[in-house]
C-alpha cells in the first residue's frame, strides 16, 4: 500500500527517538515498525511529484493562515485505529501534530487512478504500530515536546504481515514490516 506521509526535518529526529526508545523498554513491539512520519492518507499507487509539489505549497500556506508562524506542533499520545486494509495492524500509537490538511480535492490524479482509499482523521506521528487489539486498555507513555517547520511529503510504499500463518504449529506470533520512502519534496520555506 502507498501512503501519503509528513516528515519532519531530521532536526526533530532526537527527541523521537529518544520517545521511542522509552517506548521499546516499556514493551511495544511495533516501535521501530514505520518510520518516523505523520500518515495523511492511503493511495492506490503514489502521487506524482507535481501533485506532491502542489500539496506542499498548500499545506505550508495552511500553516501560515491565520496569523500562525508555520510551526506544526506536537500534542498528546493517542490511539490511532487503523481501518481492513491494513490487515493485521489494529492501530498505532500517535503524537498530536496540529497540521491543518488542505482540501485532497482537485489533485489532478483521480484520472489516473491515484484517489484517496483512506485519510487520517487526526494527523499524528506514528510512535509505534500496534497488531490486532493488543491496544485496549493500553498505557500511553507521556509523549515529547516538540515542534517543527521544515518538514516533506513523500510517498512511502509500506507493507506489514505476520511472520507465520495465525494459529501456526511452533508459531510466535510477530510481525514484519518494511516500508521505502519515495523521494522528498520539501515544503516551501515559512517566510
Amino acid at each position: 500500500m502507498y501512503l501519503l506521509a509528513l516528515i519532519p526535518h531530521r532536526d526533530a529526529f532526537p527527541v523521537l527517538r529518544a520517545y521511542r526508545r522509552v517506548l521499546f523498554a516499556g514493551d511495544f513491539e511495533g516501535t521501530y515498525a514505520f518510520p518516523l512520519a505523520v500518515p495523511l492518507a492511503v493511495l492506490p499507487r503514489p502521487f506524482s511529484r507535481e501533485t506532491l509539489k502542489r500539496l506542499a505549497g498548500a499545506l505550508r500556506t495552511e500553516s501560515l493562515a491565520g496569523g500562525r508562524d508555520g510551526k506544526f506542533r506536537s500534542g498528546t499520545a493517542f490511539i490511532q485505529d487503523l481501518p481492513e486494509l491494513f490487515g493485521g495492524i489494529g492501530a498505532f500509537l500517535g503524537i498530536y501534530v496540529d497540521i491543518r490538511l488542505p482540501p485532497m480535492t482537485g489533485l489532478g490524479e483521480a484520472k489516473k487512478g491515484a484517489e484517496i482509499q483512506y485519510l487520517f482523521p487526526r494527523p499524528a506521528l506514528c510512535a509505534a504500530l500496534i497488531p490486532g487489539a493488543e491496544y485496549k486498555g493500553l498505557q500511553k507513555p507521556i509523549p515529547p515536546v516538540f515542534s517543527f517547520r521544515a518538514a516533506a511529503l513523500a510517498n512511502i510504499n509500506f507493507s506489514f504481515r505476520p511472520l507465520s500463518p495465525a494459529g501456526a504449529a511452533g508459531s510466535a506470533g510477530g510481525y514484519a514490516s518494511e516500508w521505502e520512502t519515495g523521494p522528498l519534496v520539501w515544503l516551501p520555506n515559512y517566510k
